[in-house]
């Protein structure tokens, strides 16, 4: 096997090995209005925000991740109101934490994206394995 061939074997190899890190952003405002948002999170919205508010969004202007992890808030303009999309992960217990761009932690416990290209602030949900001890016994 020629040194190249044998470079871009092992390249391959190691990419198929490699631990992928899924992240996530805060859905568009486009993305909003075709109902694409990403599946892995359970999303509500702002309880006084009705369909054809959520269908007007028109920017993207705030992604926090709330309470210490326990979800993202991504925040709104639209024309009548603010409109405030959280998510939480489906799966349970899971923390929602930074995957990459710039943030900022607060005292009480809010991490704010500080890009100013929001979609650049990616995060994920980091899951807490339970151990067999901590299940419920019937």
């Amino acid at each position: 096997m020629k040194n190249g061939n044998r470079i871009v074997l092992i390249f391959l190899v190691a990419l198929l090995f490699s631990p992928f890190v899924s992240a996530d952003t805060c859905p568009t405002a486009g993305d909003v209005k075709d109902r694409k948002v990403p599946e892995a999170y359970e999303w509500t919205v702002n309880y006084e925000v009705a369909l054809d508010d959520l269908l007007a969004v028109t920017q993207l202007y705030a992604v926090t991740i709330e309470n210490h992890g326990e979800f993202i808030s991504c925040r709104y303009d639209s024309p009548n109101r603010e409109v405030r999309l959280d998510g939480v992960s489906k799966t349970v217990k899971c923390l929602i934490t930074v995957a990459s761009g710039e943030w900022f932690t607060m005292d009480n416990g809010a991490i704010i994206c500080q890009e100013d290209d929001l979609s650049k602030c990616q995060y994920k949900y980091k899951c807490r394995q339970i151990l067999p001890d901590e299940f419920p016994l019937e």
